[in-house]
């Protein structure tokens, strides 16, 4: 079975996907609160940016590149 793997802008509402994500790589996952602060309320945030980039293969999140 051939891997589907894309690069896809991330947003802040990918959160879920993201943090499993990182506790599946052994990392710790951010509280929903820090992740509030760290992006929508961030006063140097542009509103609508992406916060990075997903990678994804068969369109499952397999990592997160962050901006």
């Amino acid at each position: 079975m051939a891997l589907n793997e894309v690069v896809t802008l991330a947003f802040s509402s990918d959160y879920e996907e993201i943090q499993e994500v990182l506790s599946s790589n052994g990392l710790k996952p951010h509280s929903r609160e820090h992740w509030e602060v760290l992006w929508d309320e961030n006063p140097l945030r542009e509103e609508g940016r992406p916060i990075g980039w997903l990678i994804k293969s068969n369109n499952q999140i397999t990592g997160f590149l962050w901006s």
